[in-house]
């Protein structure tokens, strides 16, 4: 179908497809019946290049549709048993033995004395002509060719193949088959049920498209699930679910989520489905700058992680600086956690431990740091009996290594005397005793000074 180029006004076109007749304004194409009726709006162009790429893209998913229904009515008409039998293997003395009454069961490729474990091995079918609904079915009726599925009622496992046989007995079938696919075996000590179909196959080459026949069936590649899939309980040998690496050398497993860019791995405390207080773990995109967060998190040894309170725990045990330590720091700018020891204020509320610490010291007022500037500290021992921690000692000047200084001598008590000559020295008195200055000095020696600030641990 090719829409004319550059078309003249009124110039018509008949969609060979279709069959409808249009006409070109000069703008747009008018819709046109035999009698030059207009039959819809004016269309532009692209608007009609637009409808018709949907209509064919309709046609397409529509051909596909019937394709399949017509394969599946093929398949329908050609059903030669569709039933629910019990697996139960009858074999004595090395040979098999007619099933039961709404049971069937399958020997080994090997032989009948061998145990079969997996479909694949299998080579004879019997079925009993009666299911366990008590529908009869006529096993002679079936040809070389024909296919046969078998599939556990749980999903456990499945078979699917053709018979390459030709059954003639009327209590049971017979049937000789060629697995195909399969899935697991059946069951060894249990009872378990199965459908069974058989059929002959509608298509003229005589195969049968499984995925779009059967919805319980998955190809390997693109396909999706319409519904959850459930895992059965497994063991440490044989996990319910397992990713194996891309190849021998790339270990690299992905698991993408859709839950908007979350992925979450949830169990329920209780059986019920939409339970999710459980123990949980998210991985979120966070924007570009991912972040893991774990929940309910128990405390473990030392091969597990522990919460946060668990931590928090041990470092206030005394794996951190408890409240109240002072340190000295040479920066104008105090870390994390700490003040300044300069008489600032600070809300008992917000830092409750640091209150609590500071009321066991002397001159403490509630929310008033201690002011440390220009002080030195000084070690409390035990040898200041009745000082209280914290409390200000008077300043004093180091001794130096002469002793106090004092006046050397006595000035005595003279007569008045006349400076007549020269070299004559003595003045009239009434005596000065020595002078005593000892006021202000210990026996320490003081260290030269370096300018810091005293900062003390708040939280």
């Amino acid at each position: 179908m090719t829409i004319p180029n550059n078309p003249a006004p009124g110039r018509e076109w008949t969609n060979d497809e279709t069959g409808v007749t249009y006409k070109w304004d000069g703008d747009r194409w008018i819709v046109l019946s035999n009698s030059d009726e207009i039959l819809q709006s004016y269309v532009t162009e692209v608007e009609f290049e637009a409808d018709q790429t949907r209509q064919d893209d309709y046609d397409t998913v529509q051909d596909n549709q019937i394709n399949a229904l017509e394969t599946q009515i093929q398949l329908l008409a050609g059903v030669k048993a569709v039933g629910e039998w019990n697996y139960v293997r009858n074999i004595t003395g090395g040979s098999p033995r007619p099933p039961a009454t709404g049971t069937f069961y399958a020997t080994h490729k090997d032989g009948a004395d061998v145990l079969l474990m997996n479909w694949a091995d299998a080579r004879l079918i019997m079925i009993n002509k009666t299911d366990l609904d008590g529908t009869v079915f006529a096993f002679s009726e079936f040809e070389e060719g024909d296919k046969i599925e078998i599939l556990a009622e749980d999903g456990s496992s499945a078979c699917f193949g053709t018979v390459t046989n030709n059954p003639n007995q009327e209590a049971y079938g017979n049937m000789v088959i060629s697995v195909e696919r399969s899935n697991g075996g059946p069951p060894q000590n249990s009872l378990k049920t199965f459908l069974i179909s058989a059929y002959r196959p509608g298509s003229s080459n005589g195969l049968v498209d499984l995925d779009i026949l059967d919805n319980r069936y998955l190809v390997k590649t693109g396909d999706t699930m319409e519904a959850p899939l459930n895992f059965q309980r497994g063991t440490k040998d044989t996990p319910q679910f397992k990713i194996s690496p891309n190849g021998s050398e790339d270990f690299a497993t992905n698991i993408y989520s859709l839950n908007g860019g979350d992925m979450r791995l949830r169990t329920s405390h209780t059986n019920n489905e939409g339970d999710h207080v459980g123990s949980h773990i998210v991985l979120n995109s966070n924007g570009g700058s991912p972040e893991t967060k774990i929940y309910h998190v128990v405390e473990a040894g030392d091969s597990g992680a522990v919460p946060k309170s668990y931590v928090d725990g041990k470092v206030s045990a005394g794996a951190s600086v408890p409240v109240g330590a002072i340190m000295i720091w040479m920066n104008s700018a105090v870390p994390d956690g700490w003040f300044k020891l300069q008489g600032g204020n600070f809300d008992t509320s917000i830092y409750p431990k640091l209150h609590t610490y500071l009321l066991a010291t002397d001159g403490y007022t509630a929310g008033k740091l201690p002011d440390w500037k220009g002080h030195y500290p000084g070690e409390y021992g035990d040898h200041l009996a009745g000082v209280s921690l914290g409390k200000k000692l008077g300043q004093r000047t180091a001794q130096p290594s002469g002793g106090a200084p004092k006046s050397g001598a006595n000035i005595p008590t003279g007569a008045q005397r006349t400076f007549t000559a020269t070299g004559n020295t003595n003045a009239y008195s009434n005596g000065i005793g020595p002078v005593t200055i000892d006021s202000g000095w210990d026996n320490n020696t003081r260290p030269k000074t370096v300018v810091v600030h005293y900062i003390i641990k708040h939280d």
